[in-house]
């Protein structure tokens, strides 16, 4: 059985090989009507993404979370969130650093991050997204409850820091 695939694969080969190559498609008559190509010339290659230090958060974003709260912060993520690690609590007044994962399509960059801090069953989600332009980054909080979020450091090349307090201002977002 093996030797008649072999054998019928051999045949393909030869047949590919052997075969006349197709005859060019003539470029189509003006005169007829538009083509299914685009209408304003030649395609115009994409532009490459120029290279951008990212600095420490070249392998993944690494957040600095103060829990200036008197109640402990729980970070909850799953695989498709793009963490790397976090610590399993950050106590009252403590401090943990989340690290997110290389993006695997531009080596050197960042991927994309959303983890949940939860603090006493209230979601806050953490959301870094990076932007058109590389180095452009935009880092959000969507919170439920009596928290403040405040970043005190952003930066594109420097970990950041989210300080949480309790209080009732809305949470930030910040675009670099």
């Amino acid at each position: 059985m093996i030797g008649s695939k072999l054998a019928a694969v051999g045949e393909l080969i030869h047949t590919e090989l052997t075969s006349p190559a197709p005859a060019p498609t003539p470029d189509p008559d003006p005169a007829e009507g538009p083509a299914d190509g685009p209408a304003d010339g030649p395609a115009v290659p994409l532009p490459r993404r120029v290279p951008f230090d990212w600095g420490r958060n070249a392998h993944g974003w690494r957040v600095l979370v103060q829990n200036m709260t008197p109640r402990p912060l729980t970070p909850w993520y799953m695989g498709t969130d793009m963490v790397r690690d976090a610590p399993r609590l950050i106590g009252p007044g403590g401090k943990g650093v989340v690290r997110g994962k290389a993006d695997p399509l531009w080596p050197g960059s960042p991927a994309d991050m959303a983890i949940d801090l939860r603090i006493g069953g209230h979601p806050n989600v953490l959301a870094i997204t990076r932007g058109p332009e590389h180095g452009d980054f935009t880092a959000e909080v969507y919170g439920c409850g009596p928290w403040n979020f405040t970043f005190t450091e952003i930066s594109a090349r420097r970990p950041l820091i989210l300080v949480v307090r309790l209080g009732s201002e809305p949470a930030e977002t910040w675009a670099a």
